[in-house]
């Protein structure tokens, strides 16, 4: 629809997804210097703001151009969300309290795929493609005042240092040299890598292989997305009980379990629709149960660079992310193979990392 009354063609139409992602990626590290030099509040509300300015001029672009600037702007300001919100929990908790605040964060992050898809196409039908941007903005108005209200400058937070980029440089090194920062790193970024090529290979399967409808898809995804949602409740109730390490190797279980069921039933001839959704449920259960402890681990040891670590945490597994689903696009072959060859790569590697990894 925007393709059509801005005149351009379908495909570069999906530029203001792709766009969207990039500028989302490429934020994170901004954010986490910000959020470090000026405070978490002053990133936060000026992300925020920066958002709705952005989704203004998307909801009144007279020309695709000015749409994917907006676009680009809204992502890019969109990065300060996890960012600031991985580094206010490291700033008020560490450990399997910080992993359990994770969990609750991470089960309501993923309400939104749930609920945005139906929410979405209902705006679209009542008021057209540009209400969609208005709701955006609205939304961004929402959260920020909310977040006047709930974050508050910390003392520490007030003291600006100079030389802020060699500074993140400086940061960048000692977090790769952490050895429990590397663990939780490699962690996230691997099961997210196939996390987003099931996201980006998912669609076509579904429609070229089994002939599923776009409208079919939403409710087949949100049934995937109540497995992650039930692997990250999972998580919040025993992280405490039996600490990070134990719940990030029943996570990895699970990606285990979803990569010898899509190669088993792959290889007899009998994946169907249920069983395609079925397997990857086990992968979304597994991502659910060992990405708040991951996230944790990480950012534990250097709460006094809790915003550059986060920066560093998201947009290495964002970049992971688009190396997978670029990959799962380019070698598609009309097959499942590279989706599952993927998860398999992912649930092996990560279950190497979390089993032979002694924590301290």
């Amino acid at each position: 629809m925007i393709g059509e009354e801005l005149q351009v063609d379908s495909n570069r139409a999906q530029l203001i997804v792709s766009l969207y992602l990039a500028g989302f990626a490429f934020g994170q590290i901004p954010a986490g210097i910000s959020a470090d030099h000026f405070g978490r509040r002053h990133t936060l509300l000026a992300g925020l703001i920066g958002f709705i300015l952005a989704g203004v001029v998307c909801a009144v672009a007279d020309n695709f151009n000015l749409l994917l600037a907006g676009r680009i702007a809204q992502g890019f300001c969109a990065a300060v969300g996890p960012v600031v919100s991985r580094a206010v929990v490291r700033d008020i908790a560490h450990g399997e309290r910080a992993a359990h605040l994770m969990s609750v964060m991470i089960t309501i992050l993923i309400m939104a795929p749930l609920l945005a898809p139906s929410a979405g196409s209902l705006v679209l039908a009542l008021s057209g493609w540009r209400a969609i941007f208005w709701v955006t903005v609205a939304i961004g108005i929402l959260v920020l005042s909310s977040g006047v209200v709930a974050i508050r400058p910390r003392p520490a937070e007030i003291a600006r240092q100079d030389g802020v980029t060699l500074q993140f440089l400086d940061s960048a090194k000692r977090f790769l040299t952490i050895r429990q920062c590397l663990f939780g790193l490699i962690l996230i970024a691997m099961t997210a890598g196939a996390y987003l090529a099931f996201l980006t290979a998912s669609p076509v399967i579904m429609s070229e292989l089994y002939g599923v409808s776009p409208e079919a898809f939403g409710p087949l995804f949100s049934a995937s997305a109540l497995a992650f949602l039930l692997g990250a409740t999972f998580s919040r109730l025993y992280v405490r009980k039996m600490g990070m390490i134990k719940i990030i190797r029943i996570g990895v279980v699970c990606l285990l379990i979803s990569a010898l069921l899509f190669t088993s039933i792959l290889a007899a001839d009998g994946m169907s629709v249920f069983w395609f959704w079925f397997c990857a449920a086990f992968y979304m259960a597994g991502f659910g149960v060992l990405g708040p402890s991951a996230t944790s681990i990480a950012l534990d040891p250097v709460p006094e660079m809790a915003g550059r670590a986060a920066a560093i945490l998201g947009t290495v597994q964002l970049l992971t992310g688009m190396l997978f689903s670029l990959l799962a696009a380019l070698l598609y072959d009309g097959s499942m193979n590279i989706l599952v060859t993927l998860i398999i790569v992912s649930s092996i590697s990560t279950a190497w990392i979390a089993f032979s990894y002694k924590h301290q």
